[in-house]
């Protein structure tokens, strides 16, 4: 009787046990409640922002490259943030120009900036202004895809009509 009554207390432990296990890790789930109205446009903004982030961590990873001041080349930082399809057309862009693709010149700029651009669901623009030493500047756009923060795209702006 001693036997019986020890292995229910046993089994009922170990239910009680991976019960808490099953909660504690998360994997015993509540049904979904419905967001609050204010949850989706601060999600859109948190991806906006890091939209804006990558484009800067890569120019800066890629002045840094062509500067040789890290161990990456120009190609690899483009490699790492671009697209494929995108770093192909960059090369050919390079070729036709003379000028170095991500740049758009063959130097490098004195400062730049960012600046958000247009938006849609699925993609956002950012803008870097690149800054040079004999007071001039240039707007290149880069085209980020939000779900994966590669960016796509990355042309001159349309000159003013």
């Amino acid at each position: 009787m001693f036997h019986l009554h020890r292995t229910k207390l046993r089994g009922a432990a170990i239910g009680v046990c991976a019960a808490a296990l099953v909660v504690g890790t998360g994997l015993f789930t509540l049904p979904a409640q419905a967001q609050s109205p204010q949850a989706a446009p601060a999600a859109a903004a948190m991806r906006e922002e890091r939209a804006t982030a990558e484009v800067a961590e890569f120019f800066q990873k890629y002045l840094d490259a062509v500067n040789q001041v890290s161990a990456q080349t120009p190609f690899q930082v483009r490699e790492e943030f671009l697209s494929a399809d995108l770093d192909k057309e960059l090369t050919v862009w390079g070729s036709e120009h003379k000028a170095d693709p991500v740049l758009r010149e063959n130097k490098v700029p004195k400062t730049w900036s960012t600046t958000d651009g247009l938006k849609t669901e699925t993609e956002m623009k950012v803008i870097i202004t690149e800054r040079w030493e004999d007071g001039t500047s240039r707007d290149v756009w880069y085209q980020v895809r939000l779900s994966d923060l590669v960016i796509v795209g990355l042309q001159d702006p349309t000159p003013a009509a």
